[in-house]
């Protein structure tokens, strides 16, 4: 049976669907979509052909190489359906012709697709966590984070496990199917210091529980005090009514707090706190920003300096003292922030993460073409400290090759590539280091990194305050569009925590609204990646943007803001696919499409740096496949990326001999 089937469209025809029926494997089946249907029956038995209008004339089929199509004509009444069965004689691609014998006028280009699957009987397994343990002890709680494949965990369905009765699951996000694309799973495992163990998860239907209230919270913390110096000192000890509940099940709670120093003068300090609460323990961590500031009518927040500013949590010793001193500027400069946190109760000691094996299937990462043979005992020893950028580059604007650098950092291909909890670590510490960075945006309404849409008409070069604007001085800890590393989704996959989700926004709100210049021609919105980035940093800003927006819950603004600006940097690239001066190379040059721009001007034809053009196209294509946009902006999503990804095959086949191939005109 042929896996791929080419469609060619004649007049009349609206869409074409295949895919293999569930019940009857072996053999592919079609749907087509009638001229005058206004939906799509997606209940495939044997391929169908509906009409949701009046009745009308079917499309009459022909298969190049002969198949048999039964029926192969008819007609539809209103509202009705007909079963197709199409059976190839060769298992070769075949090429389906339709015509409809009414001269209905054509309204659609064909599309490959994949039928609905079968929904999945309770009790599949279609996920397996790997628990690591450093220290020992019995029913130690747990919260890990889930990426099942679009369709594994339907909706209405969720997760259980057989290896741990009381695992319960909160779904995220979900694919455009409706199933659950983003889960954190709470529930309790034993522990061998030193070990490791596998905990199953299976498809289950989605019940009603009781999930876990503030009470629970407020139970465990009596107060947590914030002390700045000359700002003030600051004692939280209401936790009845948080500003956020990020998620909860009827195992734990993840619920947000913020406390505001008394006197904090023209800057924004500000400590964002989040206490993931379990029976008898809890995680409490807190983010102490500057930068807090009105969205629509932003002023920059001034810089702060305080010395030993503490943070402790009922009454015990601090778990951090930091100096502003300790920052690259000498003080606590706008847009910066640091990280601490503390168990109550005891810290289990467990890092339970999904398998990577399953992870490398996931259209948002790759699969490893080898085992990984580094060695990962640096990558357990890192920790976290305050100002610290870890393993991230000081001079990120510098020339060079780096371990930040790439569709993901070293650290996280590691842990993509082994699944090792040494690995995972330096992915958690790295993604944390991202603070000490000038990424650090917080609108001061709703309390949340501002989304795409509210910083439209936003730049760094005219009207939205910044740090250094990509122009930081070398040794700094400033960011930088084109060799900023991937931070937030990763970090929440080593461990789930809001921290990485506002992590990922962060990073996606710096990288948008570094500029608007589009080099003479008319301005885009906020968040367009236009020639003022370079090719790679339009790759690894597209990477950035759908990593938080994947990443995101649904219920966040922020998510249909983060796919709204995905399907327009299609759009934008896509204009490259129709430009006049564009080859048979399928390639996007730098600047414009009508300005191309020469690099190495001793070439006397347009020159262009195709590893680039390579970062860009990989990105692209992940989240064409990962389909995190809108579902009526998904053909236009995929057009864009198997545009960008068949240059790699023109580069091997349409060579000329003469190499004119490799130009411009």
């Amino acid at each position: 049976m042929p896996r791929n089937i080419v469609f060619t469209a004649t007049a009349g025809q609206s869409s074409v669907r295949w895919g293999n029926t569930p019940t009857t494997p072996t053999l592919p089946s079609l749907e087509l979509e009638s001229p005058d249907a206004g939906t799509v029956d997606t209940a495939i038995s044997g391929g169908r052909v509906i009409n949701n209008g009046a009745s009308s004339a079917l499309f009459i089929l022909s298969s190049t190489p002969s198949a048999t199509i039964t029926p192969s004509s008819g007609t539809v009444p209103a509202g009705g359906s007909v079963d197709y069965k199409f059976t190839p004689s060769t298992a070769i691609e075949h090429t389906i012709t339709l015509t409809n014998v009414s001269g209905g006028a054509t309204t659609g280009s064909p599309a490959l697709f994949t039928p609905d699957a079968a929904a999945p009987s309770v009790g599949t397994t279609v996920a397996t966590l790997k628990a690591y343990a450093s220290t020992t002890g019995s029913s130690l709680p747990f919260s890990a984070t889930v990426l099942p494949l679009e369709g594994d965990v339907p909706a209405g369905y969720t997760l259980e496990s057989p290896d741990d009765a009381t695992l319960k699951a909160s779904i995220l996000s979900t694919h455009s199917d409706g199933s659950a694309a983003v889960v954190v799973v709470s529930g309790h495992t034993d522990g061998t210091a030193g070990s490791s163990g596998t905990i199953r998860l299976q498809t289950a239907t989605a019940g009603s529980s009781t999930a876990l209230t503030a009470s629970a919270i407020s139970a465990l913390l009596t107060n947590i005090t914030v002390s700045t110096g000359a700002y003030g000192t600051t004692v939280l000890t209401d936790f009845s009514t948080p500003s956020r509940t990020w998620w909860a099940n009827s195992r734990t709670i993840c619920a947000r707090y913020v406390i505001d120093p008394p006197s904090p003068g023209s800057t924004a300090l500000q400590a964002v706190v989040d206490v993931q609460a379990f029976g008898g323990r809890a995680l409490v961590e807190v983010v102490f920003e500057n930068c807090r500031m009105n969205t629509a009518s932003p002023t920059a927040p001034a810089a702060a300096t305080y010395t030993g500013a503490t943070v402790s949590v009922n009454g015990g010793a601090a778990i951090a003292t930091v100096d502003a001193s300790g920052a690259y500027e000498g003080e606590h400069s706008k847009f910066r922030a640091w990280y601490a946190s503390t168990w109550i109760g005891g810290d289990p000691g467990l890092r339970v993460t999904q398998t990577h094996t399953e992870l490398q299937l996931h259209p948002m990462f790759w699969k490893m073409a080898a085992a990984s043979t580094a060695s990962l005992t640096a990558c357990g020893a890192l920790t976290y400290t305050p100002w610290s950028p870890v393993s991230h580059s000081t001079s990120m604007g510098a020339t060079g090759d780096h371990p930040g650098i790439g569709p993901l950092p070293m650290w996280s291909a590691r842990a993509l590539q082994t699944g090792d909890y040494r690995a995972w670590n330096a992915v958690e510490v790295n993604d944390l280091g991202a603070l000490t960075y000038d990424i650090n945006y917080r609108d001061s309404t709703t309390g949340l990194p501002p989304t795409i849409a509210e910083l439209n008409g936003k730049s760094m070069q005219s009207n939205w305050p910044n740090l250094y604007a990509g122009g930081h001085p070398g040794g700094g800890t400033g960011w930088k569009d084109s060799h900023h590393p991937a931070c937030g989704l990763m970090g929440f996959i080593s461990r789930p925590s809001p921290v990485f989700i506002e992590i990922a926004q962060k990073i996606a709100v710096w990288n948008g609204t570094l500029t608007r210049n589009d080099n003479g021609a008319t301005e885009r919105d906020t968040g367009i990646f236009i020639s003022g980035y370079q090719t790679r940093g339009k790759a690894w800003g597209i990477r950035s943007l759908g990593h938080a927006t994947f990443l995101t819950p649904d219920a966040l603004p922020w998510k249909a803001a983060g796919k709204a600006s995905l399907t327009a940097n299609l759009a934008y690239l896509d204009e490259w696919r129709t430009a006049p001066l564009q080859t048979g190379l399928a390639i996007m040059w730098e600047l414009r499409t009508d300005l191309p721009y020469n690099r190495n001007t001793w070439v006397t034809r347009v020159n262009y740096k195709l590893w680039q053009h390579h970062y860009l196209l990989w990105e692209v294509a992940k989240i064409a496949s990962a389909r995190i946009v809108a579902p009526a902006n998904q053909t236009a999503a995929d057009t864009c990326a198997d545009w960008l990804l068949s240059h790699s095959v023109k580069w091997v086949n349409d060579q000329a001999a003469t190499g004119s191939w490799r130009y411009m005109p």
